[in-house]
């Protein structure tokens, strides 16, 4: 039996189906967007820019290309947009250990931390 409302029923149904996907899709781009603007942080550079600067650091070389400073550099996660500043902070803190610790840095770890003329090379150099 042929009933003419059903199909259109059936297309209405579809349609209003999709519309709701994409008003779906298109909140999710406006939060992901939001999301990515960049947020201020005392900590300048970028998060691998500190990745790359901390495993040079750790081994104590100044030669990216070392095998131990390629094998850390590539356990490093590059974070999400709104990881970035704590991940920045975080490599900052490690590096500061280790540079208050060897004697290279005179004052503490969080003195360090809180100095914003402190860097590392890639850092200062804006490499990578």
């Amino acid at each position: 039996m042929f009933l003419p409302g059903k199909p259109v029923a059936r297309e209405q149904s579809r349609a209003h189906k999709n519309m709701r996907l994409l008003l779906t899709i298109i909140l999710l781009i406006a939060v992901a967007t939001a999301s990515a603007t960049p947020q201020k942080c005392a900590v300048s550079g970028e998060p691998l820019q500190w990745a790359a600067d901390y495993c040079m650091y750790s081994a104590g070389t100044d030669d990216f290309a070392n095998p131990e400073v390629v094998n850390c550099f590539q356990k490093q996660k590059n974070p999400l947009p709104s990881n970035v500043c704590p991940a920045k902070t975080k490599y900052k803190k490690a590096i500061c250990g280790i540079v208050v610790k060897n004697g290279s840095y005179q004052g503490s770890v969080r003195k360090c931390a809180l100095d914003k003329d402190f860097s590392g090379p890639t850092v200062r150099n804006s490499e990578l």
